[in-house]
């Protein structure tokens, strides 16, 4: 028994010290439920979804911790972070149209740049905004996306609401 306690005392520490420790404050609009939170070593993402499961519209806010040394090297940047979830966009999406937007999106004391795009698939149009940017050391990203014909409604609701939201560590 002595042994168990102890097998899983050294677990939940492994556990704790191996994945990013990164809290958020937010009030999600009323049409997103969640969220649900993905961690891995280096951040975590955190995604809100309609109650509706046809409806496609979805919040993601993903935090990841850079390595101090590519940072001092200066090997990122706010245009690195967008094309990397471009990159992940465009895996989903194939032939979708991006357009950067000159304002940057609100979300509590950060100013993130975005890129609005548009998917227009047989059965599917879909419109998102991907943004990034750097803070203290880690890329913050805030991506949402819903059916082109819902997004008047939805965005601008999830807009709002960001403005309030709080990102620790």
């Amino acid at each position: 028994m002595s042994w168990r306690v102890f097998i899983s005392g050294i677990c939940s520490i492994s556990f704790n010290c191996c994945f990013a420790d990164i809290t958020l404050q937010y009030a999600a609009p009323k049409l997103l439920v969640g969220p649900t939170a993905s961690s891995s070593m280096l951040g975590t993402t955190f995604t809100y979804r309609t109650r509706n499961s046809h409806d496609p519209t979805i919040l993601q806010i993903t935090v990841v911790n850079l390595p101090e040394a590519a940072l001092s090297a200066g090997e990122f940047s706010v245009d690195h972070c967008v094309q990397l979830f471009l990159t992940e966009v465009a895996r989903d999406h194939p032939g979708f149209f991006a357009v950067p937007i000159e304002r940057k999106l609100e979300a509590g004391t950060l100013r993130l740049n975005q890129v609005r795009w548009i998917y227009k698939g047989r059965t599917v149009r879909m419109t998102g905004v991907t943004s990034c940017g750097l803070d203290t050391g880690r890329y913050v990203s805030i991506n949402f996306h819903g059916s082109l014909t819902r997004a008047t409604n939805t965005f601008p609701a999830i807009r709002r609401s960001l403005k309030s939201i709080r990102i620790g560590k």
